[in-house]
């Protein structure tokens, strides 16, 4: 749980929940060291009150890719709650033509769906609850 203050909310391996409460946090469910962060985790990455950071990926790494083209990746992803479009920001790895927004796939959590565009079946990184994005070009969508 963050506090008050800027917090860097930091998960691990296995499935995570971070709560930012007030200030400009960031929250990164992953270890970014990790070989293939992410995989097989369900984080819960939940914003609040100040300019929230997401982080779904780094400067080489996209996070949450099960490594399987053929698969969906419906068992590892960020469920992102209490995402203000105005005000926070998702960090995403790579260029924004390389990523495509849809629904989230059936059984799943309600909500905007984020995926990595693949050779195969299209990778799921993250489902955004309760926001409607215009497309991948949103400002609220940071590329690195």
């Amino acid at each position: 749980y963050g506090g008050k203050d800027n917090d860097a909310l930091l998960g691990g391996n296995g499935s995570d929940f971070l709560y930012a409460k007030e200030g400009n946090d960031i929250l990164t469910g992953v270890d970014g060291t990790a070989a293939n962060p992410g995989r097989g985790e369900i984080d819960t990455l939940i914003g609040a009150e100040g300019n929230d950071t997401f982080l779904l990926g780094n400067a080489t790494k996209f996070y949450y890719s099960d490594g399987v083209d053929t698969a969906t990746g419906a068992g590892d992803y960020a469920l992102i709650v209490g995402f203000n479009p105005i005000e926070d920001i998702i960090q995403l790895q790579g260029a924004s033509s390389t990523y495509l927004l849809g629904d989230s796939p059936t059984g799943l959590p309600a909500g905007t769906a984020i995926f990595k565009k693949t050779a195969g079946s299209d990778e799921l990184i993250a489902i955004v609850q309760s926001v409607s994005f215009l497309g991948v070009d949103s400002k609220s969508l940071r590329f690195v």
